[in-house]
């Protein structure tokens, strides 16, 4: 059952550098659990920071790969690296290949069993790759620009709750994210996860997370990396076709969101353990 719950949703909301994740569980020693997966995001909407979600002149498209790795040290603690080395956006002409954080860290196991509380904490950075205006303009008196990539160095902490319920699952975490580069105000972050492992291999799970700068979001860069602020949700699938393998593919989406697409990021990879 642990194995089984360790696993990521993958909701991976628009652009947001946040992943969620099965949190909570830590691995056994030695154990490990690999997801690498493409999201997609083609659309021609966007929510500016006033919050309202305006049509483009054009559309866009971006096309992001992802990873996130565990690898238990203990059975107490777990090392954990997460990030999105290449992606690849289009807007109005112009393209770029651009790279996302790259972060690693470790979750340190404080109660487990069919309780579990953890606390987990990361650094990484945001390489200038990528970091150019493919498109900039006004629309209703409201400046935007879509820029694929924000250079920034990055640590956050947080605190993680599970409990398995069954085949199913609820775990939920809460931290606080710091940006290195001036203008990235720090930001509260965190979610709620639930699902259900059927006995013929089918994973299902749905997820709700948000992001909230401490300070107010006044520019708008269309694919969300910078100061963005988001109430999300997600639906995620993953069929274990063996003891080691899976494929999986998800969707998410926004309630509310403040300098971001407007569009359905779309997923689909693959998960060994």
């Amino acid at each position: 059952m642990r194995d089984t719950l360790l696993r990521s949703a993958a909701l991976a909301l628009l652009l947001a550098p946040v992943d969620a994740l099965a949190w909570g569980w830590s691995q056994p020693r030695g154990a490990h659990y690999l997801k690498v997966w493409n999201r997609s995001l083609l659309g021609s909407r966007a929510y500016f920071a006033d919050g309202r979600a305006r049509a483009l002149p054009s559309g866009f498209g971006d096309h992001q790969i992802n990873y996130y790795v565990e690898y238990g040290l203990t059975d107490r603690l777990t090392l954990v690296s997460h990030g999105s080395p290449v992606g690849y956006s289009v807007h109005n002409g112009d393209a770029a290949v651009y790279m996302g954080p790259l972060q690693v860290g470790a979750r340190y196991g404080l109660l487990q069993g069919t309780w579990n509380v953890a606390v987990e904490a990361h650094g990484g950075y945001a390489p200038p790759i990528g970091e150019r205006v493919l498109a900039a303009g006004v629309l209703e008196g409201r400046p935007y620009a879509y820029v694929p990539a924000v250079e920034t160095g990055l640590l956050d902490g947080e605190v993680q709750f599970g409990r398995g319920i069954g085949r199913g699952w609820i775990t939920a975490h809460a931290g606080l994210r710091w940006f290195s580069r001036t203008g990235l105000d720090p930001a509260v972050f965190g979610g709620v996860q639930g699902g259900y492992t059927f006995a013929f291999g089918l994973q299902v799970s749905v997820s709700a997370q948000t992001n909230q700068p401490v300070g107010p979001v006044a520019a708008t860069n269309v694919t969300g990396a910078g100061q963005t602020r988001y109430v999300g949700f997600g639906l995620d699938l993953s069929y274990w076709f063996n003891a080691h393998w899976a494929v999986t593919a998800g969707v998410g989406g926004v309630v509310f969101a403040e300098s971001n697409a407007a569009t359905l990021p779309l997923l689909l990879g693959f998960e060994h353990r």
